[in-house]
This record gives C-alpha cells, sequence and structure tokens, in this order.
C-alpha cells in the first residue's frame, strides 16, 4: 500500500510539472498542492476563496468537507462537484454530480462550474445552504434512530416466533398420502453466494433430495432466481426432481429433460439494453455484481 502511494504521488507531482511548465511562469503556478498541515482558520479561508469545490470519493456515507465547504461560503459562493457514488448525492440537490472514473466529465463539469455566472451560483448554493441547515446532526439522528429501534423491535418478534415442532410435523408427515415440497435453492438448501457459479450441493444434500424424490407420494421442486443451467449443477441427474427457474418463468416437471416457459409471448427487445445499464452501474459500485 505504501508503494502504491508513493508511485501515486510520484505521478501526480510529474503532472502538476507538466501543466505548470506549460501554462505557468516564474511568479504563477496553476497547480499547487498543499503538503503541510494546515490550521483550521486556513482551511475554512481556502474554502471561502474558492470558486470550485472537487469532492469525489468513490465509496463513502457523510462526507464532510462539502459540508465544510458549504459552510463557508459568502455572498459569491464557489460551485460544488460531488461525486453520484457518494452518500450524500441525492441531498446535496444544488452540487454537479459527476463519475469519478469518468475524467472527460470531470473536466467537463469544471469548465462548466468555473463559468457558471454568479446568479446560478447563487441559486445552486441556497439549494445545498438548505440542505446543511435542515439536515444537520440532529436531522439524521431524529431520522435514524426510531429506525433502529424499529427494525430491533421486529428483529425481536421474529426471534420469538416459536420453533417447528419437528415430533409433530413427522407425524403428520407420515400420514400424508400425497406432498408437494417446494425447496428455495440459494439461502436455504445452498449457502448464499455473490457468484452462483460456485453454489454446489453437497453429496449429503444430493443424497436427501434423490430419496424425498424416489418417493412417489412426494412432489419435489427446488426453485430459485438463477438460471437452468446453475440450478442444474450436481442436482440435475435427480430424474424425479422438478426446477423452477428465473424466479417462475421456466419448469422443469419431473422425470423431464427440457425446461419450458410458462409463457412463450412474451418479447425480450428490451432485456439487451437494461443488461448493459446493470452491468455499467454494476462495474461502477463496489460491493455489487
Amino acid at each position: 500500500q505504501t508503494a502504491d502511494i508513493s508511485k501515486l504521488s510520484k505521478q501526480v507531482n510529474q503532472l502538476m510539472g507538466r501543466v505548470n511548465g506549460k501554462y505557468g511562469d516564474v511568479n504563477y503556478f496553476p497547480v499547487q498542492i498543499l503538503k503541510n498541515s494546515i490550521t483550521g482558520n486556513e482551511l475554512m479561508a481556502l474554502y471561502n476563496v474558492a470558486d470550485v469545490a472537487l469532492v469525489t470519493p468513490i465509496s463513502q456515507g457523510l462526507n464532510r468537507y462539502s459540508f465544510e465547504f458549504l459552510s463557508c461560503q459568502s455572498d459569491d459562493p464557489g460551485v460544488l462537484i460531488y461525486s453520484e457514488f457518494g452518500g450524500c448525492a441525492n441531498l446535496l440537490k444544488g452540487a454537479l454530480l459527476v463519475n469519478p472514473y469518468h475524467t472527460d466529465q470531470i473536466a467537463r463539469t469544471i469548465q462548466r462550474a468555473l463559468m457558471m455566472s454568479s446568479k446560478r451560483k447563487k441559486m445552486r448554493y441556497l439549494s445545498l445552504l438548505r440542505s446543511v441547515k435542515n439536515f444537520n446532526w440532529r436531522a439524521w439522528a431524529a431520522r435514524i434512530l426510531p429506525g433502529i429501534v424499529t427494525a430491533s423491535t421486529q428483529s425481536l418478534e421474529v426471534q420469538r416466533i416459536p420453533q417447528l415442532n419437528s415430533s409433530y410435523f413427522s407425524k403428520l408427515f407420515s400420514r400424508t398420502n400425497k406432498r408437494l415440497l417446494l425447496l428455495d435453492f440459494r439461502g436455504t438448501l445452498l449457502p448464499f453466494q455473490p457468484i452462483p457459479q460456485l453454489n454446489r450441493p453437497s453429496d449429503e444434500l444430493v443424497a436427501t433430495l434423490t430419496e424425498l424424490a424416489l418417493d412417489e407420494r412426494n412432489d419435489v421442486f427446488v426453485i430459485a432466481g438463477v438460471g437452468s443451467d446453475i440450478l442444474l449443477q450436481g442436482l440435475g441427474e435427480i430424474d424425479r426432481l422438478g426446477f423452477v427457474s428465473e424466479y417462475g418463468y421456466f419448469i422443469r416437471y419431473p422425470m423431464s429433460k427440457h425446461f419450458q416457459a410458462v409463457r412463450g409471448d412474451i418479447s425480450f427487445w428490451w432485456k439487451h439494453e437494461v443488461v448493459s445499464v446493470l452491468e455499467y452501474f454494476s462495474d461502477h459500485t463496489p460491493g455489487s455484481f
């Protein structure tokens, strides 16, 4: 990690040198980096005179720097450029939102901020100032704490649900001549995995499902939201086992080798467009898949 920071610092210094060499002179350096610590008063003064504040976290909750910048503005406010991935993106409606990975967009947005009229800057600032004043720590606490208390209460209520009486259930199960067993795949039969292809059943699970499926009194279906190919991994050889994939769109009945669509008159012309949007946000949002 230290080596990465050192490498990045070297790249930034080289880039700063090229920009200053091309656009600066002996008395003017367009790009300056403050490497030494400064006092709180000095920081507030810099916030106050700044025309633009660029705050572009990749993944973050409440960002105090953006709020500090807004709190230090005066009659001629600066413009806040904020990451669309930041936790305050929806709150800071007067900010110019950017994708931190999109350098061309950031460059255009900086130019837009620098060229913005005083009237527009003032309108955006007033909108942002309302957010800063209305959503302070007291407001956050008033909104979040009741939700935490409610969630805690509901959790206790769920924990109070009595466990299934296995002895009573076993007696009912043995007396019944026709049974429909619907078993969830991911999260029930198998632990949840972010990568569905890693969901492979154990030999013990395969043996148990085989035994249930061979009982002629049972109709056993394994249900999943994943694709048919993933669902069949390790379970497809159990002939008397039924499968439901894609959240119910495809079904394979026991003793059959083929999945069939529940409805065949649905068009998927829109699917490639939706997939491209989902893939874009998945690639640019940490933790998603």
